[in-house]
């Protein structure tokens, strides 16, 4: 009986790995505020910060991007910080409105070795105010 039990432990356990692995604890902050003044070269700063307690994930792999519906603008990490990331980002004179989220696609080890994942942020808005 306890051998059954212990098959089955045996047979589970990839399974809760690969889900531990692809639900992982991780939050993402966004350091971007809601409302920038209309600035002359219409370029606007974006920043994120992303925190993991994922032991598996590979932080040199780490790829974010700002997508701004079928456009993505990739990020560049921030001089001395392991998990901040930022970039410019062109918004049109006539836009007043941005609707934009973080796409993160990253490595992380996996049973059968690095193994890519990607994981898209919660949607937010940006308001572009005229002087």
């Amino acid at each position: 009986m306890a051998h059954r039990v212990m098959q089955k432990l045996l047979k589970t356990l990839p399974l809760l790995a690969i889900l531990a692995v692809l639900t992982g604890c991780a939050t993402v902050t966004n350091l971007t505020p809601s409302q920038y003044l209309r600035t002359p070269d219409n370029l606007y700063h974006f920043e994120v910060k992303l925190d993991t307690r994922q032991q598996s994930l590979r932080w040199d792999s780490i790829k974010p991007v700002v997508k701004i519906g079928d456009q993505e603008y990739p990020m560049e990490l921030v001089r001395n910080l392991r998990n901040r990331w930022e970039t410019q980002v062109p918004i049109a004179p006539d836009q007043k409105t941005v609707f934009y989220s973080y796409r993160f696609r990253y490595d992380y080890n996996d049973f059968n070795g690095p193994s890519s994942e990607s994981r898209d942020s919660e949607n937010y808005k940006l308001i572009v105010v005229e002087k």
